[in-house]
């Protein structure tokens, strides 16, 4: 195993607890009332999205500060 395996985003517990939530996220917009989801809907996609690349963003940072500070903008 070479440290480009041992350190895979895939394996990040953090990111698959991310891509598992984004998953509960988009049933609820399936859910929305018709006049909600217009507004609401992009909005929550964009934000949930935005989680999971914060997290991708900041693993490939091998700085402990510079990674957090991309953990902080969730």
């Amino acid at each position: 195993m070479n440290d480009e395996d041992k350190y895979r985003l895939d394996d990040f517990e953090l990111y698959q607890l991310a891509r598992q939530f984004r998953q509960h996220v988009y049933q609820l917009i399936k859910q929305l009332p018709p006049q909600e989801h217009y507004c609401l809907d992009q909005q929550m996609r964009k934000a949930i999205v935005s989680v999971t690349n914060n997290i991708a963003e900041g693993h490939g940072r091998w700085q402990y500060k510079e990674n957090m500070r991309f953990c902080r903008i969730i």
